[in-house]
């Protein structure tokens, strides 16, 4: 007999939980399970949607029209008593939007994954609605690295997180140096520039100021350093003043939302990342599988993945003059950049691979009281 899950996202846009989702469903789960994925928000026809579908995967729009839409709680009960998931597994702030529709519902078995350290898991009202999750409703709480395991109990006083690595498919992501010649010829690249990447919403999270200030104190002394960005968000206009104040707008690039990041990931040499706070993001795993050394700030769950001075750097938060230091040892030493690359692909392959990601999962659903 088939287990049906439902995935529960509040919508389908480019974003950490979005795209483990996307690549759970996309490696495909055995013949066991039936999977079904929801979105509160209205259709997009993002390249998520597009990837998931392709799969064969049903994808159900609820219309979600404003953060507080009463419609929600019975449409998504409506679809729960028409569908009949054995599973329910929220993302995000989904999970307070499904309380009351899954208990009345009649749904025993449900989870929900937590994606950032716990305290930073969104605002109070939904820490509040997690709480009710876990300590009133019984869902299943999931941690996607030991880090956010671990503040998943501190904070929410649950004895029992499962931890399961987030997961990519890492074998989409290679070196390939025909294929990286020609994307950096495209991106304008000069023969000799060493390229640093960062990929990230332009959001407070993110801190790209932090990053611009360390790439303009590094292009001090390593005057052939390149910046990508890529993505989107409210403060990139903020951000593209901070380039032009800085002064290093000639060699600071605005890529915004893109689908081809395997390849700007394989023409780049450096992955940056300068965060204040995170979860396990998947943009580091992704990095790290292209064989690119990494150099991240110390938060959330990253040490995690980035062993210091093993597979790349960790970075005290918020200091721009140690993330400019790693940045031009980095590009001053390409043998040692070189082998953390290395080191850090093979490290991505054995924790990080959607394989494992997918297999955990089922044996969870498998396992789980209630979920029989």
């Amino acid at each position: 007999m088939l287990m049906k899950v439902m995935f529960l996202l509040p919508d389908i846009l480019p974003g950490g939980a979005e795209m483990l989702v996307r690549n759970m469903v996309c490696r495909g789960f055995s013949t066991e399970f039936d999977v079904i994925v929801c979105s509160l928000g209205r259709r997009r026809n993002s390249f998520l949607t597009q990837d998931i579908e392709r799969q064969g995967v049903k994808i159900h729009f609820l219309g979600q029209r404003a953060l507080i839409d009463l419609t929600i709680f019975v449409r998504l009960y409506k679809l729960l008593k028409k569908e009949q998931p054995d599973v329910v597994h929220t993302h995000l702030n989904s999970v307070a939007y499904s309380l009351l529709p899954v208990s009345l519902a009649g749904i025993q078995c449900k989870m929900h994954t937590v994606h950032n350290i716990a305290k930073h898991e969104g605002k109070f009202p939904l820490r509040a609605a997690t709480l009710m999750a876990f300590r009133v409703f019984g869902y299943i709480p999931i941690g996607i690295s030991r880090i956010i395991g671990g503040s998943i109990k501190s904070y929410y006083g649950v004895k029992r997180v499962p931890i399961i690595n987030n997961g990519i498919p890492t074998a989409n992501y290679t070196r390939n140096e025909e294929f990286r010649y020609r994307k950096r010829k495209s991106l304008g690249v000069c023969e000799g520039d060493f390229v640093c990447i960062h990929i990230g919403r332009f959001v407070e999270q993110k801190n790209h100021d932090l990053l611009i200030r360390a790439f303009a104190l590094a292009q001090m002394n390593e005057k052939r350093l390149k910046l990508l960005l890529v993505g989107d968000g409210y403060l990139m206009n903020v951000i593209y003043q901070k380039v032009i104040t800085y002064g290093v707008q000639e060699r600071v690039q605005f890529l915004g939302i893109r689908k081809d990041v395997s390849a700007l990931l394989n023409a780049s040499d450096l992955f940056v990342f300068s965060s204040d706070w995170e979860g396990l993001p998947l943009t580091l795993i992704e990095a790290m599988s292209s064989g690119l050394p990494v150099i991240s700030t110390n938060v959330g769950g990253i040490s995690d993945l980035v062993m210091d001075g093993v597979t790349g750097f960790l970075s005290p938060p918020g200091d721009a003059k140690a993330l400019a230091a790693r940045i031009t040892q980095l590009a001053s030493d390409p043998v040692f950049a070189e082998n953390l690359g290395r080191a850090g692909r093979q490290w991505a392959q054995e924790a990080f691979d959607i394989e494992k990601t997918v297999l955990a999962h089922e044996a969870l659903y498998g396992s789980g009281p209630h979920c029989h």
